[in-house]
């Protein structure tokens, strides 16, 4: 038998135990067909993809090159590459391969999805975005493409387009009990809270050990006043994750407001138990216990304000007819006349901008300091300051340079 011949024969054999799912035989063919032909394309490339599959990343990443240097046209050898590279996290050169397969593949929709999930990794969300947007127009009916797009729309505050997605995709899907999930947390972040626990009761329907779905469905009832359903949801996503530390801080802070104070400390100590650095939690326990501290924690006071944040405008503007801001704007320019443009000026604590929309006028510069990322985020959203911050104000101050 001819040398050329008995390639072929390997080949064949190698390829019939592949069909059969018999990796070992068919790895030990194409280690034969490379003693009597080194460069032969098919086996360089299938036996690197088999060594990735055996997570021999080293040997996959050299024998997919070796075939790449005998043939740079194949784009499903870039694209192998590609996933071997990410394996290795070598996140820049698993990128490279893929954007050259899709160069000599434009339609290769995994290769565009796989790319949203580095970009996804490195949180270039835009990225990501472009990514998945892309691998489903190729492929509309993948329902990874719609739950990380939607993901990625989460991650941009686009929250419509997010929901978009969820539905379309429990539509279509409906046993997808991770998409409810997050179909629910956008709802929630819309404000929208019917809506937002009818998808976590479905998430809990479809998965009923899911802790993370009883979690959320803890902060809706929560959110809602219901505390009695919260208490429920959260000792739930405990029963089913014990260590969601998570949960036995908002179930103390639940029986903190029924006014079960031996449970809510017992809740507390759990918590700290599980994560001694949750400054929330020890403040709390220490106000339950009788330890006096000289200042709330800023995790506290960031939580306490991320939590009021979604209806703070209203319940402080609406209903308690607050108007502070206007109120010392016209004392001020009683003193000051004629009304002065200032250079720049500071919002310390600035919330949602209510100081701000009433100062905007008086000044060339704003900027806005604030220890809730959620005010801040709707402070950024009536495009009035100059600059925002996240922080707590003594550090900002010691940090800024602006006079």
């Amino acid at each position: 038998m001819t040398g050329n011949s008995q390639v072929q024969q390997f080949l064949q054999e190698a390829m019939a135990h592949l069909q059969q799912n018999n990796f070992p035989e068919a790895m030990n063919r194409l280690e034969k067909v490379l003693e009597i032909e080194p460069d032969e394309f098919d086996a360089l490339h299938i036996l690197g993809v088999l060594e990735h599959k055996q997570s021999q990343f080293d040997r996959a990443e050299e024998l997919i090159r070796k075939a790449i240097a005998v043939n740079p046209n194949f784009p499903d050898a870039h694209y192998n590459l590609a996933k071997v590279l990410q394996d290795l996290s070598q996140q820049e050169d698993a990128i490279a391969s893929y954007q050259t397969a899709l160069t000599l593949a434009p339609n290769m929709d995994v290769a565009h999805f796989n790319l949203g999930l580095i970009f996804s990794e490195q949180e270039k969300w835009q990225d990501a975005q472009n990514s998945f947007q892309q691998a489903l127009t190729i492929n509309s009916n993948d329902p990874d493409y719609l739950f990380n797009l939607g993901n990625v729309y989460a991650q941009l505050e686009q929250f419509d387009l997010a929901i978009d997605c969820y539905e379309k995709l429990v539509l279509r899907h409906p046993s997808q009990h991770i998409a409810f999930n997050n179909l629910g947390i956008a709802y929630r972040k819309r404000g929208q809270l019917e809506p937002a626990i009818a998808a976590y009761q479905q998430s809990i329907r479809l998965c009923p050990e899911y802790a993370d779905a009883h979690f959320n469905l803890g902060n809706a009832f929560e959110e809602t006043r219901q505390m009695q359903h919260a208490s429920d949801s959260y000792q739930k996503a405990i029963e089913h994750n014990p260590d969601m530390a998570e949960a036995y801080n908002n179930l103390g802070n639940v029986f903190y407001v029924l006014k079960d104070f031996d449970k809510a400390q017992q809740a507390y100590e759990k918590t700290l138990a599980l994560q001694p650095e949750n400054a929330f939690s020890r403040h709390m326990l220490n106000s339950l216990t009788g330890v006096a501290s000289d200042t709330a924690p800023a995790q506290y006071i960031e939580a306490l304000f991320d939590k009021a944040a979604d209806d703070f405008e209203e319940r402080l503007v609406d209903d308690l007819k607050y108007n502070s801001p206007e109120e010392l704007k016209t004392e001020l320019l009683k003193l000051l006349n004629p009304p002065p443009q200032f250079q720049n000026t500071l919002d310390l604590g600035c919330g949602t901008g209510l100081s701000g929309e009433s100062f905007r006028t008086m000044t060339e510069s704003l900027a806005g300091v604030d220890i809730a990322s959620k005010m801040v985020a709707l402070a950024r959203q009536k495009k009035i300051y100059d600059d925002l911050q996240v922080g707590e104000i003594i550090r900002y101050l010691d940090q800024t340079s602006t006079q």
